[in-house]
């Protein structure tokens, strides 16, 4: 009986209404989570991400438009936000913030005024990356052991463990690390099989957005040059022939995480070792 349990799950087998099974899936936790990303109150940190995201948008704003009429307006709204004065101060500008300014800029986009408008639609951009998270997570479990239904078992179980599902709401760091990392990780397997620029170069574009949610993010690449080099071991002339691509990578991982990373802009060296 475990012997034909393991072989349903795991032999490379095509279902009949696989495809169905999963867009209707997929679909489902779509719109439970459309339904009631209202229900959650805050997180301790959310606050402190709408200032980091505010404070980003005002000082980018500042540089590039600095005639803007509602600069002012703008900073004394920022100014009635928690943690303000600490980022005023630069206590806390290190912190990553392309996230919290993406959804300012959404704020701003639908013309969100009120507080509770904006902690909800933030709440349900988490919770949108966090679902199509699930769908490259089902990718990658799918392509590993070639059984879609065994794949979407493992994706039940990463949707519904309930700390993971409930933070998917009002976690907007832990959550949208993970959910990065998972698409990080996706291209540098198909990096790793294929070697193509463009997978590269999208592996480096999520691997900075990674690190800028959380520094920790930076593993992704080291291991996907601790890879290369082992298979360099098993394969002959293979570091002559793809060597190119470690520059590459590197080359956009380090201009990826300086083009989303502000605080990096204003002392490359120092504030990145700092």
């Amino acid at each position: 009986n475990f012997m034909s349990l393991n072989n349903f799950f795991l032999k490379n087998y095509k279902y009949k209404y696989s495809n169905i099974l999963i867009y209707l899936f997929f679909l489902f936790f779509l719109i439970v989570g459309s339904l009631i990303y209202k229900s959650f109150g805050l997180s301790i940190d959310e606050p402190f991400h709408r200032t980091s995201g505010y404070f980003w948008f005002y000082i980018l704003a500042k540089k590039i438009f600095p005639l803007w009429d509602q600069l002012v307006d703008l900073k004394n709204s920022i100014e009635q936000m928690e943690w303000s004065e600490q980022f005023f101060r630069g206590q806390f500008n290190e912190y990553g913030p392309l996230f919290d300014l993406f959804s300012v800029g959404l704020e701003k986009m639908f013309g969100i005024t009120s507080t509770k408008g904006a902690y909800e639609l933030k709440h349900l951009l988490t919770f949108l990356t966090f679902f199509i998270s699930g769908i490259y997570f089902f990718k990658i479990i799918s392509e590993r052991f070639k059984n879609e239904i065994f794949s979407l078992l493992i994706v039940f179980f990463y949707f519904t463990s309930p700390r993971i599902f409930a933070d998917s709401f009002y976690n907007c760091k832990d959550i949208i690390f993970m959910s990065f990392v998972i698409f990080a990780l996706f291209f540098s397997l198909r990096s790793l099989r294929y070697y193509r620029i463009n997978d590269l170069i999208i592996f480096a574009f999520f691997s900075a957005i990674a690190t800028n949610v959380r520094i920790m993010g930076i593993f992704l690449i080291f291991l996907f040059i601790v890879f290369f080099f082992m298979e360099s071991l098993e394969r002959k002339n293979f570091l002559k022939e793809k060597f190119h691509c470690i520059l590459l990578l590197l080359f956009f991982y380090i201009f990826f995480t300086y083009l989303l990373w502000p605080y990096l802009w204003f002392d490359p060296i120092e504030n990145f070792l700092y």
